[in-house]
């Protein structure tokens, strides 16, 4: 089975808040992610997750890597991230800490692609933050084999990001297009819905019918579909205390919910869409399959 899946793979993605760390290196074997080591266990236990076998390192990888090829085929295309990426107020000072050393092994061998949240922008150094980790202002679009992710800004959402966004689905592209962005259209979480993404960017993903939507914010984890099919998750359960789930109105019905920190795997084949939400305690929260 785990062969079948891996030759079809198109790209693997795993999607966080990017404090993450904190809760995986106190899962995964207690890696150092600021050293060399073991740090290997931990970029093949993210690739393993993101097709959606869970497997927390319980012995040396890096022999297993050695005598498998098939270890290699367990890849992670990129990591993305929905933004609060800098706590608490996005100050550059923090930049080295909270970006750089923490995933300086995973990202020397794969991208890191970020939005904005409201912490990032707090005291007006999102431009900042963005150009620090190499990417352009928001919005902005990135290919991945078989993907395309289109990341939009929540904290102003706009005519502006809304005509583009219309553009950019409007032109050829592949069957699955992911939209990322940190405040989302619907959440019975405290912070709630947002009326602006809704009122603004939520007809263009049913007119266009993207495949999977992305956020954070409520730092909790749920799934919804939309009326015309548009899967939407929540995924803000990366390090930072989790939020509790609310009642709320106004949503679709929600199809899975957790109060669990986690992280989203994404696998990508040519006619599906794998996404798999992952705790900490290696449990699988949630896994929906999408097919074009």
């Amino acid at each position: 089975m785990l062969g079948d899946l891996v030759a079809v793979a198109a790209c693997s993605l795993v999607v966080f808040t990017l404090a993450s760390h904190y809760q995986l290196r106190r899962r995964v074997g207690e890696v150092d992610l600021h050293t060399g080591g073991k740090s290997d266990a931990l970029v093949f236990s993210l690739a393993v997750l993101a097709v959606g076998l869970i497997i927390f390192i319980s012995r040396r990888w890096r022999d297993s890597v050695r005598e498998s090829e098939q270890a290699a085929a367990h890849r992670v295309d990129a990591l993305v991230t929905t933004g609060d990426n800098v706590y608490p107020t996005g100050d550059p000072a923090l930049y080295s800490s909270q970006l750089d050393v923490p995933y300086r092994l995973l990202r020397a061998t794969r991208p890191l692609w970020a939005t904005l949240g409201n912490h990032d922008v707090a005291t007006g150094h999102g431009a900042a933050e963005l150009a620090h980790m190499g990417l352009p202002p928001l919005p902005y679009e990135k290919d991945l084999p078989g993907a395309q992710l289109l990341f939009l800004d929540a904290n102003h959402p706009d005519g502006a990001q809304a005509s583009w966004l219309d553009r950019a689905l409007r032109l050829p592209g592949p069957l699955f297009r992911i939209v990322v962005f940190h405040q989302p259209a619907w959440s019975c979480g405290p912070h709630g819905s947002t009326p602006g993404v809704d009122a603004a960017w939520v007809p263009i993903f049913e007119a266009h019918k993207v495949a999977l939507v992305l956020n954070g914010h409520d730092h909790d984890y749920e799934r919804f579909t939309s009326p015309a099919a548009v899967t939407s998750g929540v995924t803000g359960g990366g390090g930072q205390d989790t939020y509790p789930l609310v009642p709320c109105t106004g949503t679709p019905p929600r199809d899975a919910q957790a109060q669990k920190h986690h992280f989203t795997g994404i696998e990508v084949t040519a006619r599906s869409l794998t996404l798999t939400a992952v705790g900490t305690d290696g449990a699988v929260i949630d896994r929906a399959v999408l097919t074009r």
